[in-house]
């Protein structure tokens, strides 16, 4: 057997200790990241969902709204004795109440941070290593 002097240092044992620290710290690193990963999947999805409703309803809305209001401003016309301009203005504002439904639907989607559990968890990660 091999002895270590006396006041001479036997690495051997730190090295064990500072090898699973570093596996410990590693293990927990990727947990984090594959869950930041997953976090980032999830807020990609519904940032792409979000902005896919918006140009929907814009791609249907346009069209559809065109004629809706020309026959609405043409039967409001008829029916109720306003005017061309009288009606055209009532149906407008109509049209601008149902736009800026659609649009307040697709920014609630769009508005939810992003990464927050990933920003979170960095956030006490800081911490611990500043020893806080």
């Amino acid at each position: 057997m091999s002895e270590v002097p006396a006041g001479a240092s036997d690495d051997r044992p730190s090295e064990g200790v500072a090898n699973r620290l570093f596996g410990a710290v590693e293990l927990i690193a990727s947990a984090h990241a594959s869950r930041a990963k997953e976090e980032a999947s999830r807020d990609l999805s519904r940032i792409a969902s979000g902005a896919l409703l918006i140009a929907l309803a814009v791609a249907l809305v346009m069209p559809a709204l065109f004629l809706a209001s020309l026959a609405a401003v043409l039967l409001l016309e008829d029916q109720a004795r306003l005017g061309f301009p009288t009606s055209a203005a009532v149906v407008a504002c109509i049209d601008l109440v149902l736009a800026l439904a659609i649009a307040a639907a697709g920014r609630t989607r769009l508005s939810a941070p992003v990464l927050q559990e990933t920003r979170a968890t960095l956030k006490r990660a800081a911490t611990v290593l500043r020893g806080a």
